[in-house]
C-alpha cells in the first residue's frame, strides 16, 4: 500500500483499516496515526494482537520506520498464520515525506496535478484528524499474555 492510498483511507474513515505501527513508543507519541496501535515484535507471538489480526473483512496494515523492517515483520505475522496483511512502501520515512511534510514542486505535469492536489488536502486534514484520535486512545499499558501450547 502507498502513502497515497494509506493517507485516503484515513481521511476516508476506512471501517475496514487496521494499522498496526511497530515503531517505538516515542516515534509512536510523535505521530499516531488514526486507526493505529503501536506493538512490538513480541507482541505478535500474544494474544492481544491476535484478536485483533483474527477480525475478518479488515485490511491489516504493518508499518514501520521503514519497508524493510515492516516486510520482516509482516514475513513473521503471515508464518504465525495472519491474513489480509499490507506494508506501507517505503515505511513511516516516506509518509512523512510525501503526505505530512508535503511541498507542491514548481513545474507540476498533467499525470502528477490530482496526486499533488490530494496530497496537498491531506496534508492540511490529517493533523486534525491525528490529534482528535489522540483523544480517544486509551493510553494505559498493555499486559499482552502469551499464547502457550500446542494441540
Amino acid at each position: 500500500m502507498d502513502s497515497d492510498e494509506l493517507a485516503f483511507r484515513i481521511l476516508d474513515n476506512d471501517k475496514n483499516l487496521q494499522i498496526f505501527d511497530f515503531r517505538t513508543k516515542e516515534e509512536y507519541n510523535e505521530l499516531t496515526l488514526p486507526k493505529s496501535s503501536n506493538w512490538t515484535i513480541e507482541d505478535l507471538f500474544g494474544k492481544d494482537i491476535n484478536k485483533k489480526l483474527t477480525i475478518k473483512g479488515t485490511d491489516n496494515v504493518i508499518i514501520a520506520n521503514n519497508e524493510q523492517d515492516e516486510k520482516g515483520l509482516a514475513y513473521i505475522a503471515g508464518k504465525l498464520g495472519y491474513k489480509n496483511l499490507y506494508i506501507l512502501k517505503g515505511g513511516m520515512n516516506s509518509f512523512k515525506e510525501e503526505i505530512m511534510n508535503f511541498e507542491k514542486p514548481e513545474t507540476v505535469t498533467r499525470q502528477m496535478q490530482a496526486a499533488y492536489e490530494f496530497r496537498e488536502k491531506a496534508r492540511a486534514q490529517l493533523p486534525a484528524l491525528i490529534e482528535a484520535s489522540k483523544k480517544s486512545i486509551n493510553t494505559g499499558d498493555k499486559k499482552t499474555k502469551r499464547i502457550i501450547g500446542g494441540c
